[in-house]
């Protein structure tokens, strides 16, 4: 379910919760938050008619500024929902993509390089040359489990292809896939 007002963003799946608020300030922004979730027509009042409950204890709060207000964040305090404080962390999880407070990506990156370094240890390991399983079916498996792992949510974390530089090479996320590409094969 997705709604919105001039001021917020508000979309959910099962029970998690998605908001986005604006204000001047970030404890402004924690108001509307707290009145979206806890007001007339909020979430918990949602959530009781439709019999789903919300772990406001696993809650994720996170912060953004303007990017001309990078060296001095207005970090706002703690978010209070259903007596719960939820402080704001520098990278939180949603839905299975990691974002970071100054959206670039790199939280996401980091994670995905990771775990595909640890899919791919595991597949190396299937593929031994003793007793291990034909180069052609890892390259298989590479591709059918690997490689989607690290696709998930890719439009977070890359940036199309465009051409910028003076030379004509395109400038994007062309050195991403291929770091991840290598850091595998060794």
């Amino acid at each position: 379910e997705k709604t919105s007002r001039r001021d917020e963003e508000s979309m959910s799946y099962v029970d998690d919760i998605g908001l986005l608020t604006a204000a001047s300030t970030c404890e402004g922004a924690n108001r509307r938050a707290e009145e979206i979730v806890e007001g007339q027509g909020g979430y918990r009042e949602w959530g009781a008619t439709h019999n789903c409950t919300f772990e406001f204890a696993k809650t994720g709060c996170m912060q953004f500024a303007a990017p001309r207000l990078k060296a001095g964040r207005d970090k706002g305090g703690a978010l209070r929902l259903d007596g719960v404080e939820v402080k704001p962390k520098p990278v939180l999880r949603y839905l299975g993509v990691y974002l970071d407070d100054r959206l670039n990506g790199k939280a996401h990156t980091e994670y995905t390089l990771a775990n595909r370094l640890k899919r791919a240890g595991a597949l190396q390991r299937l593929g031994r040359v003793s007793r291990g399983m034909p180069a052609r079916y890892a390259r298989i498996l590479y591709y059918a489990c690997v490689v989607p792992s690290y696709l998930y949510a890719v439009d977070t974390f890359m940036r199309p292809l465009v051409e910028r530089h003076p030379s004509g090479r395109p400038k994007g996320s062309t050195g991403i896939v291929t770091a991840m590409d290598l850091a595998c094969m060794h």
